[in-house]
């Protein structure tokens, strides 16, 4: 049995601090506190944030505080020393040890956009309650070694996540690609170019066990879609949607704010595409 070290607070676990961990053991390796709430609306930023500190006083979350100007006011939570014990699992649990190295591994440059990913991720696996009938069946996030196998096997790209999701008796398979307006376009045509050869190849089909897939890029501005959809419409009418961040926060996911390259009226996802 575990001996409660004298370093931490005792704390009893509330389902919700559970689900946490959880999430943060397999599905998000660092949770800013505004997308906690996401993830447990319902509950004051104040609340939130005074649970938060007691399950890191309790060695169940740790904590970390990025600098840089963009995240210079910004605590990352993830796994504690403790969380295995909250699962359940042996505390030399391999997955677990990975988790946290992650977390404290990643680069204070890179974590703006990590996060903005966590927050797509996010949108897709909470639209169920906008949505009764809508399920996130799958997420495979940007970091899984899936992709390095992927590569060797002809699949020439690195998405920041692929989403497989369901709605009533459809489903929908899609490649995310969150763009922060840093590649220029001749790299951009690259992309769009590799993603078309990959559905022209039929890999996708032996690959996901699925018959075809969208690419959705979510763009930080409308100007950058403006750049971005001339180039679409070179390739496959079907195959890319985009919308700008603001427009994917601030809407529903299944709502009409996706551009195509043949129209110039915005679509709904999974039921226009």
């Amino acid at each position: 049995m575990t001996t409660l070290s004298k370093n931490y607070d005792p704390l009893v676990l509330q389902p919700k601090d559970r689900q946490l961990i959880e999430y943060l053991a397999t599905d998000f390796v660092l949770l800013t506190s505004t997308q906690i709430r996401e993830l447990f609306p319902g509950r004051a930023v104040r609340r939130t944030n005074f649970r938060l500190r007691k399950l890191v006083r309790a060695g169940y979350l740790s904590r970390r505080f990025p600098t840089g100007i963009l995240l210079s006011h910004t605590s990352l939570y993830y796994l504690g020393p403790r969380a295995a014990e909250a699962l359940g699992l042996d505390p030399a649990d391999p997955a677990l040890r990975l988790r946290r190295k992650q977390a404290l591994q990643l680069r204070d440059g890179v974590l703006p956009h990590f996060l903005l990913v966590n927050t797509v991720h996010i949108k897709f696996l909470t639209a169920a309650r906008q949505y009764p009938d809508y399920e996130l069946s799958n997420w495979i996030p940007q970091y899984a070694p899936i992709w390095n196998t992927l590569n060797q096997y002809g699949f020439p790209l690195r998405p920041d996540g692929y989403a497989e999701c369901r709605q009533a008796a459809q489903v929908s398979h899609f490649f995310i690609e969150v763009d922060c307006g840093t590649e220029r376009g001749s790299l951009i045509q690259q992309k769009l170019a590799a993603y078309a050869d990959y559905a022209r190849s039929q890999r996708f089909q032996a690959q996901f066990s699925a018959p075809d897939f969208r690419v959705l890029f979510i763009l930080p501005s409308r100007r950058r879609a403006r750049q971005i959809l001339p180039l679409m419409r070179r390739m496959p009418s079907d195959l890319f949607a985009v919308s700008t961040v603001d427009d994917f926060l601030k809407q529903g996911l299944l709502e009409s704010h996706w551009g195509i390259a043949d129209s110039d009226v915005p679509q709904a996802l999974i039921i226009s595409l």
